[in-house]
């Protein structure tokens, strides 16, 4: 299984992407099946389809490009175990995994948090809890910038049945 994860889908008014419609376009590229969860684009499916021909399919039928970064179920798994801050898991919207389009080249990260805020790096998923909330944070606005690749990120409760739907 692998999993779609889209960045900027229906927020704000912005990026509107109705789920049936990225299923439709999952389809069209290959992808077999596909189950969709939650309005911001996550996408659970079995194929060889790409981030990348997501986004290009999305911007041909939609109008607008939002990166899209594909992982594994496999990488969905390595990235819950080796969560840093299991304790956060009791605050499922606290805790985030920010999963990286490539290898990051992080600056001066602890300059920009707030003091409350914890975060851990790996080479592909970007930590970060956030006990007053991600709204309250500082250290994900901005974190593509710092971290000098795309980032999207996605809170404990998505992870987890994201998990589920792949089952893990």
């Amino acid at each position: 299984m692998n999993i779609a994860l889209l960045r900027g889908i229906n927020v704000g008014g912005h990026g509107k992407l109705p789920m049936a419609d990225l299923r439709r376009i999952l389809a069209d590229l290959g992808a077999k099946c596909v189950a969709t969860y939650i309005q911001s684009g996550n996408a659970v499916f079995d194929g060889d389809v790409t981030g990348k021909s997501i986004s290009a399919a999305i911007e041909t039928e939609k109008g607008f490009y939002r990166d899209c970064i594909v992982i594994t179920s496999h990488d969905l798994a390595r990235a819950i175990a080796e969560n840093p801050f299991p304790e956060a898991q009791t605050e499922p919207k606290s805790l985030h995994f920010g999963f990286l389009a490539g290898p990051p080249s992080p600056g001066d990260l602890d300059a920009a948090k707030a003091p409350k805020e914890r975060w851990h790096l790996t080479e592909r998923v970007f930590y970060l809890h956030t006990p007053g909330g991600l709204l309250h944070g500082k250290l994900a606005k901005g974190l593509d910038r710092r971290l000098g690749c795309p980032v999207t990120m996605r809170n404990w409760s998505t992870v987890s049945k994201l998990a589920d739907m792949a089952g893990l």
